[in-house]
């Protein structure tokens, strides 16, 4: 059914309702961010949440007490208690269960590869690291392969479009404006291609600033962009490593994306028209198809860098170009005279969505960045940052409950900061371990152990892996041997279902949107395969730790499953493709960047030692396993300063925060000798199978939707807002469809409609909705939320 039958058959009832008396559920926020139990539809993807099976806690119930010198402790032969540990560390053993310590290993893998004997225990960390690692390897491929070749295809029809409305705009008021226009088009060219030849009208004027960006000691007076100051340190690339190529893209981008034009009442009259005439140019290459790449770019890089949400887009300007001058008078905007222009940037104004309001009015080719980091770590100071960041995580109201208190969920997936929050949430809030839980579960040292690993995670996300010079470190790269592999076919798998349902989630939204989704295969077949292992065995792994903790058996394929996945985790820390990362030996310790006086790191990982329950043996009814979690950090060193520190080579070896006292033995040196590093490769040699809820599972699971929508960018002008909700399973059930703005007031609500043949097509009248952010809602009778998409009106 098209829109032409659809309007001539139903009708949808809407019901408007006021914000001030809306009481329905849809609008209500607990004092802690919503889980997420619904798929949610971004512009980059689909969020789809794997949900954690229903259990009781049972394996602890019956758990016996340590007797004597572990003697009721199963160890391998070769394990000597008073040689292998400290008497210090034997005593938090002892109190705790459970033991975390520096060994010499510079990754994940290196540290599951030298276990001797001791069953591995499998941790959310260690896998999460994994993820963090091939993201970073998605980003420099994307980079290679989509993002810097769109880039430059999209500057080359930009500019030559604006050369030839130059040609037609001579002794006109929008000369000036069109040249810095152009100028300012080709100098993203020249950042790109240092062989790029300028349009000679602009030539002078991009080679000018070009230099300054490149070259440039201190900030100074834009050539192109009148009263606009540039600073050359902000086009300085974070990652030092990058190559030639790339550092050349972060220059580009940061010019289309850092450097604002304004636009408001009170602007320069040559920054609005250069405004107006960039965004009716863009706009008239998008409707021609030549510039079709320019959402999914836009898009990409909001997913990747977060997108400020006080940037004037050009899709706001063009909104409210069609609104002003109308569709025959589009062709001419920012021709005009002075006092027109004026006007228009007057009306702009106006239609300015909400959170706009009252701020300078900045256009942004490209969106600029949000960081997420950057506005936690202005609100941190060092040595208390870690402990407030949890806190807030956690519910509670402190400097950062702005940012996580009542949140939308469709606020946590709209970029990887958001996302990788919210799966490490789960470490925290997850409220107390009772009576059925293992023993080394229910004490302090574990909680600070899961505090230390969602900071370490969260640190591990801001910074890509550290590269060792081969003069460093012997880089002998080596497999997991068959001696090896034995110590891991006992193996165990932390027991925390929630957290490995986030990451599994936060796996599938990624190859949602890279793989899947609007822009194609993006990662190649081997990167893909790697992120739908991560999602297929996070999600195995939620079901063993809930059946464990339910004290029930493992399936023969569960067990080997468990048995790989020391193999598997090597695997996530090699990148499938080499020539996308320098050379050098990658470890996973690092700083973030940015940030004089707090910065956050990560150590080498940490061995981690748990005493569980086992089942094989009467006489020996605990058992020692062992894992690998991340270390976490807060200092003021610089990059060069913090690996000198965690490799030995500064005598101030790094300090870790007070907090972990109950968890690490006293006089633990966290820095290792980088001669004991080795690179412990791996190659997947299979895809694990996918999730299949089980008959059980599915009952106990509420049904949900996903939600399609025709445009995540809408022009209030169109009249309605078109989508599609996906529902196989509530067919023939009705449902209510609700526009929630981004302060969770509902706006909207429609009238009760149907699902058919498991889907419905429908839309939502825009003619009351004003130019901002909203998200459309899928109800169902019970007044749940069962799906939701994001999008943008304007103009």
């Amino acid at each position: 059914m098209n829109k032409k039958q659809f309007l001539a058959v139903a009708a949808f009832a809407g019901i408007l309702i006021a914000a001030a008396t809306a009481s329905t559920a849809i609008a209500q926020q607990p004092a802690i961010a919503e889980t997420i139990a619904a798929p949610i539809t971004t512009p980059f993807g689909i969020y789809s949440p794997y949900q954690p099976p229903t259990f009781r806690a049972e394996l602890g119930r019956k758990e016996p007490a340590i007797t004597g010198e572990f003697t009721n402790v199963q160890t391998p032969d070769q394990l000597q208690w008073d040689q292998d540990f400290t008497q210090a560390e034997r005593a938090l053993l002892r109190r705790t269960n459970v033991l975390v310590r520096p060994e010499a290993a510079g990754t994940f893998a290196q540290l599951y590869a030298q276990a001797d004997g001791v069953p591995a225990f499998i941790t959310t960390d260690a896998v999460l690291h994994g993820l963090r690692v091939a993201i970073n390897e998605a980003e420099l491929r994307i980079q290679r392969h989509y993002l810097l070749p769109s880039l430059r295809d999209l500057m080359s029809r930009f500019s030559a479009a604006m050369a030839g409305q130059l040609d037609r705009a001579r002794n006109t008021p929008a000369y000036e404006a069109t040249r810095r226009t152009l100028a300012w088009a080709q100098t993203a060219s020249r950042l790109l291609d240092p062989n790029f030849s300028p349009d000679p009208r602009v030539a002078s004027m991009v080679q000018e600033q070009a230099e300054q960006i490149e070259q440039g000691s201190g900030p100074a007076q834009s050539p192109i962009i009148p009263g606009v100051r540039v600073n050359p340190s902000n086009f300085l690339p974070a990652q030092q490593q990058l190559d030639a190529e790339s550092a050349r893209y972060f220059r580009a981008v940061a010019w289309l994306s850092t450097i604002g034009i304004e636009i408001g009442p009170e602007a320069d009259l040559l920054q609005v028209r250069m405004v107006m005439i960039a965004s009716r140019t863009l706009e008239v290459l998008q409707e021609s198809g030549s510039a079709a790449s320019f959402n999914d770019l836009s898009d990409l890089l909001a997913f990747f860098r977060g997108r400020a949400d006080h940037d004037v887009t050009p899709q706001m300007v063009g909104g409210a170009l069609r609104g002003f001058y109308g569709s025959y008078g589009f062709g001419s905007a920012g021709t005009g005279t002075d006092a027109e222009v004026r006007q228009f940037a007057e009306y702009f104004a106006e239609q300015a969505p909400t959170q706009l309001q009252g701020r300078a009015y900045q256009f942004h080719f490209l969106p600029g960045p949000q960081s997420v980091h950057g506005a936690l770590v202005a609100q941190g100071k060092l040595g208390e940052f870690g402990t407030a960041l949890v806190a807030g995580l956690a519910g509670e109201e402190n400097s950062f409950a702005g940012m996580f208190l009542r949140r939308a969920p469709e606020h946590w997936t709209q970029d990887v900061s958001w996302v990788t929050l919210y799966t490490l949430q789960s470490y925290v809030d997850g409220g107390e371990f009772g009576e059925g839980f293992p023993r080394f579960m229910r004490t302090d040292a574990y909680r600070t152990r899961l505090r230390l690993s969602a900071l370490g995670g969260w640190s591990d996300f801001q910074h890509t892996s550290t590269l060792l010079p081969a003069s460093t470190a012997v880089a002998a790269r080596q497999a997991i041997t068959t001696a090896q592999k034995a110590s891991t076919e006992r193996g165990y798998v932390e027991l925390q279902p929630r957290t490995w349902g986030r990451i599994a989630s936060m796996a599938r939204y990624l190859r949602s949107g890279l793989v899947e989704g609007r822009f194609g295969d993006l990662l190649g077949t081997q990167l893909a395969n790697k992120l739908r292992d991560i999602e297929n065995t996070s999600a195995a792994m939620m079901r063993i730790a809930a059946l464990r903790l339910a004290d029930q058996p493992l399936t023969a394929a569960q067990q080997e499953l468990v048995a790989t996945m020391p193999e598997r985790i090597a695997a996530y820390e090699t990148f499938t493709d080499a020539s996308l990362q320098p050379q050098g030996m990658p470890i996973a310790a690092g700083i973030s960047v940015g940030g004089k006086n707090l910065r956050v790191a990560n150590g080498h990982p940490l061995a981690m030692y748990v005493i569980v329950p086992n089942d094989d043996d009467a006489e020996q009814p605990l058992v020692l396993a062992r894992g690998a979690i991340y270390s976490y950090f807060e200092t003021t060193a610089s990059a060069e300063q913090w690996v000198d520190a965690i490799t030995g080579h500064d005598d101030a070896a790094p300090q870790a925060p007070e907090w972990v006292g109950g968890l690490v033995a006293p006089g633990a040196n966290f820095a290792q000798d980088a001669a004991a590093f080795r690179t412990v490769g791996g190659t997947l040699r299979s895809v694990a199978p996918s999730y299949e809820p089980t008959l059980a599972e599915r009952r106990n699971t509420p049904a949900t939707a996903q939600v399609e929508l025709e445009s995540n960018v809408v022009r209030r002008g169109d009249g309605e807002l078109w989508f599609t909700v996906q529902a196989p399973r509530m067919n023939g059930a009705t449902i209510a469809v609700a526009v929630v703005d981004a302060n969770g007031r509902v706006i909207y609500r429609s009238s009760e409609i149907r699902i058919e043949n498991g889907q419905r097509f429908d839309m939502v009248p825009l003619e009351n909705i004003t130019n901002g952010n909203y998200f459309l809602r899928v109800i169902d009778s019970d007044n749940r939320t069962i799906g939701s998409g994001r999008f943008m009106v304007v103009r």
